[in-house]
């Protein structure tokens, strides 16, 4: 499922003031356990499970060539 919004959250919002018209996009996961570590000394990335680490990168990957194989652009905020 893939939605569009022009909000952002604190760790993207200075790419926003850089472009506003950046293409940001961000997988829309389960997030119960991403406070545990995030922001927090514990936040290494050997805390992560390796599967969900390359679940992430092949989404990335997908979406990435997806994108620029396109026939149009995306929308701009």
């Amino acid at each position: 499922k893939i939605e569009f919004t022009t909000g952002t959250g604190p760790d993207i919002s200075q790419f926003t003031a850089l472009d506003a018209n950046m293409v940001q996009t961000t997988p829309m996961t389960r997030h119960e356990r991403y406070f545990y570590y995030h922001h927090a000394p514990s936040d290494l990335i050997n805390i992560y499970e390796p599967k969900e680490l390359d679940y992430n990168a092949a989404l990335a990957s997908i979406l990435a060539y997806a994108v620029a194989d396109m026939n149009s652009t995306l929308p701009r905020a």
